[in-house]
């Protein structure tokens, strides 16, 4: 409770509690967003990785066909298009044939160079992925299941319909996507947070914060190429984590 008799230290003093209770706040905010930046590029990486798939006569998604897909499998998710996205795969793609090397790592790096990604912003935290194959290591098909408890994500394999084995670029992408956004909610728990972060006070607070609720939204993209030869397909993939966050107290 703040003193408020005027002209007193009692003032001074409540407003030095205001100012300080405001600073504690905004810094365990940006704890909390730095925290989610990092674990968000951390489930963008390997839930990419975790995608499978491939193949098809087209050069681009049909997110049309990646939502359908994501709906089939029980997911309540759905990928926005995003220019920004679709251009740094372009320059992805581009600078990969300059290296004269194709590989998930360039890409990845690529990406997210060019977004500038993971960035940490006032209304939340973006992370990107990527992920290059090549045309006939796609048409091959890979068994989601298997890749699933591999990478130990918590899916319902018995829902995941055409996703069972992903064969084409558009069940790549929602593979992809699934498997990101169920890792994103099977690691970012109160549980996760206090296993990881040594301050049991800083954990509390970040855990407050946390349950407020976290936004989760997807975007993705990819390219089919050809270079000396060999046809590949480049992925790229960016979330962003918005979390619900109740009003700053006043700083004076």
């Amino acid at each position: 409770m703040f003193m408020t008799v005027k002209g007193g230290a009692g003032v001074l003093f409540g407003r030095g509690a205001k100012v300080q209770t405001f600073r504690i706040e905004r810094m365990n905010r940006m704890k909390l967003k730095k925290w989610l930046a990092v674990a968000l590029s951390a489930v963008m990486a390997a839930g990419v990785l975790a995608g499978c798939g491939g193949g098809g006569t087209g050069g681009s998604l049909s997110l049309s066909k990646v939502n359908g897909l994501l709906s089939e499998a029980g997911s309540s998710v759905t990928v926005t298009p995003d220019e920004a996205l679709d251009s740094a795969v372009r320059s992805a793609v581009s600078d990969m044939k300059e290296e004269g090397a194709f590989s998930t790592l360039d890409a990845m790096a690529s990406v997210n160079k060019t977004l500038a990604l993971p960035s940490i912003s006032l209304t939340g935290v973006k992370a990107g992925g990527a992920y290059v194959i090549t045309e006939d290591e796609l048409e091959s098909g890979i068994n989601a299941a298997a890749l699933a408890r591999f990478f130990e994500v918590n899916i319902d394999t018995s829902k995941l319909g055409d996703l069972t084995v992903v064969d084409s670029a558009d069940e790549f992408a929602a593979a992809a996507v699934l498997a990101a956004d169920t890792l994103v909610h099977q690691y970012l728990t109160a549980s996760y947070i206090r296993q990881y972060v040594q301050s049991e006070e800083l954990a509390s607070q970040l855990v407050a914060l946390l349950e407020n609720g976290v936004r989760f939204t997807y975007s993705v993209s990819a390219q089919r190429t050809s270079y000396d030869g060999v046809t590949y397909w480049v992925f790229g993939a960016q979330a962003a984590a918005t979390p619900s966050l109740p009003e700053l107290p006043e700083q004076n």
